[in-house]
């Protein structure tokens, strides 16, 4: 019973928003900006566009995550939308939600299930961004930001369907890069096809590695205990 009452209340709390109201106010009170269409970051057609559900606002200087989300969901729900986990100086606006209240489930860019298997899945997205991860019965149980490959026809996250095939934990490293002799962290490593990995790693927000799926520390951590060997891994477009 004790094991159910923790697990519950840890899925609440991964699902479950709360924010200030004085927050909103904050926001309305920012000018609403658009991107570059040079702008290498995810969602810079939600700022070109009229949209129902999201709002893009600029960032100033003083802006830290902790900051301007004081809490902790709400953080890594605008985290997740902006498929980043780095510091904000690097960017000059992010995508808000317009309601608050909503929890990380209903922006989910993946369909809440899928066929069953019989085996766990993970689906990576490349023009999404995210990653999905779905149980033996084909119910989306998590989903998150996920940076891929840089898109420069050497180092595209290979298409297709594989399976995790070897695991390690925080102190996994890379085998080759950087060049010659490796040694480049990749905690929380999976490996699914060759080489390619998921793992933790700085996200910017957009397609950037050299073919491994980066993911955020918590999303590793998590996604490490949540899947098998031979856990299905599709990575598509």
């Amino acid at each position: 019973m004790k094991f159910i009452v923790i697990t519950l209340l840890a899925i609440l709390n991964y699902s479950c928003t709360t924010y200030n109201p004085e927050q909103n106010i904050e926001f309305n009170k920012r000018k609403p900006v658009s991107s570059n269409q040079n702008d290498p970051f995810y969602g810079k057609e939600i700022c070109n566009s009229d949209n129902n559900k999201f709002r893009c606002i600029s960032i100033y200087k003083k802006d830290t995550w902790k900051s301007l989300f004081k809490d902790k969901t709400l953080r890594k729900l605008v985290m997740n939308l902006n498929r980043t986990n780095m510091p904000l100086k690097h960017r000059k606006w992010l995508i808000i939600p317009k309601d608050l209240n909503l929890n990380i489930e209903e922006y989910s860019p993946f369909p809440k299930y899928i066929k069953k298997t019989n085996r766990k899945t993970i689906i990576i997205s490349i023009s999404k961004q995210a990653y999905g991860a779905y149980d033996r019965q084909g119910t989306l149980i998590r989903w998150g930001s996920a940076n891929t490959g840089a898109e420069n026809g050497e180092d595209n996250t290979p298409l297709g369907e594989f399976k995790v095939y070897r695991k390690k934990g925080a102190n996994c490293k890379s085998s080759k890069y950087p060049l010659p002799k490796g040694g480049s962290p990749m905690p929380y490593c999976m490996f699914f096809h060759k080489g390619y990995a998921i793992h933790e790693y700085q996200m910017p927000g957009f397609p950037v590695s050299l073919g491994c799926v980066r993911v955020d520390k918590e999303d590793a951590k998590w996604l490490y205990k949540f899947s098998p060997m031979d856990t299905i891994v599709i990575v598509q477009k």
